[in-house]
């Protein structure tokens, strides 16, 4: 009866007549001969291994063989997801998350999986959206902080001249400097007035 050896590091799994045959690393199991041909048939690209009568001396031969047909058809996974999600990228088609088995390849070989273009450039269509957004705000409370500025002074203006026009307002002219103060005050305001009735008489 032929003997079945997983000299890889990953578990092998396969199926026959409705029975389930698991490799864990390393196991080595008597299958039955149609049984053999049919897990061979499926895994022995996975690295699944035949081993005969008289092959103990070339284990490490069809070990080393095994791993390099595993790693084959490990790297095909993910050069195989690579490619189609690339092609839906240019077809516009939606991005298909690799599946767990294809991540964990590509973790294994430290291999890049392809991001979907349309999500990346979104991303950043988003983040430059959010940055402008920013600017914007920014530059609105500047101007706000300006007219607050300029709304500030003319009240604060608008106080002042409240407060010089109660000051000599309450000039009681007790004093030289008020009474001079006042005097030339209602001096210029007659002044004043003068020129307005002139520019009445001569129209």
């Amino acid at each position: 009866m032929p003997i079945l050896w997983n000299p890889t590091d990953e578990k092998l799994v396969g199926m026959h007549d409705g029975i389930s045959y698991i490799f864990n690393p390393d196991d080595k199991k008597k299958i039955a001969g149609n049984a053999a041909r049919h897990l061979l048939t499926h895994l022995e690209t996975r690295g699944l291994t035949l081993l005969e009568y008289g092959d103990e001396s070339l284990e490490e031969e069809k070990k080393k063989a095994a791993i390099a047909r595993q790693k084959s058809f490990e790297m095909k996974q993910i050069r195989q997801y690579n490619l189609d999600n690339a092609k839906r990228a240019r077809q516009n088609l939606p991005w298909v998350e690799p599946p767990k088995i294809v991540q964990h390849f590509a973790i294994k070989y430290n291999v890049k999986l392809e991001e979907f273009f349309s999500e990346v450039d979104t991303k950043g269509a988003e983040l430059s959206d959010s940055i402008k957004r920013t600017n914007d705000a920014e530059k609105k409370v500047q101007e706000l902080s300006i007219n607050i500025d300029k709304l500030t002074k003319a009240v604060e203006d608008l106080l002042l001249d409240k407060i010089k026009n109660e000051e000599l307002a309450s000039l009681d002219g007790r004093t030289k400097a008020a009474k001079e103060l006042k005097e030339k005050m209602q001096a210029m305001e007659k002044e004043k007035n003068a020129s307005v009735q002139t520019g009445v008489e001569e129209e």
